[in-house]
């Protein structure tokens, strides 16, 4: 949230778009957003010579930063914040962002399937509940008679 911020802070439209298409990693658009133009790019060629960020990575990197030098990046301009330091982007930068965007994006995936599991853990259970009679009669006794609709287009038959 605080990329998203900082991008729109700054008017950077362009590098917005690409975090939402998914081209590049907020992270990396943020170090991009920080610096200047020609550290950025001695920094890309410095990662893609070392092979720390895939070539097709420092493509769509360095495809945003012409665009940004061609057309702009903002609609309306804006200062940076007051009493920020502004550090200088280096390739080791670049690819500690990466390295973390990389990270969180595992992360995540993790997550997704710890939660896919449990959900197929949970719609089987009362697939298997809801076969049971004694089960349904108990329900309709205690006014149960309906389940949520996500849960119950889970649990139908196919």
């Amino acid at each position: 949230m605080s990329a998203i911020c900082l991008l729109l802070d700054r008017g950077e439209e362009k590098l917005i778009a690409a975090v939402d298409r998914g081209v590049i990693p907020h992270t990396i658009a943020m170090e991009i957003a920080r610096a200047k133009d020609g550290e950025v790019q001695q920094a890309l060629a410095q990662a893609y010579e070392e092979k720390a960020i895939p070539g097709n990575q420092v493509l769509a990197i360095r495809k945003i930063i012409d665009q940004r030098n061609t057309s702009g990046k903002q609609l309306h301009k804006r200062g940076s914040r007051p009493g920020r330091v502004q550090r200088p982007v280096t390739s080791e930068g670049l690819i500690r962002a990466y390295q973390r965007e990389t990270e969180r994006q595992k992360l995540l995936i993790k997550r997704a399937s710890l939660a896919r599991s449990r959900l197929l853990f949970v719609a089987n259970a009362m697939r298997r509940l809801l076969a049971n009679e004694h089960f349904v009669t108990l329900l309709r006794a205690e006014g149960l008679s309906t389940l949520p609709r996500a849960l119950a287009e889970r649990i139908e038959p196919a």
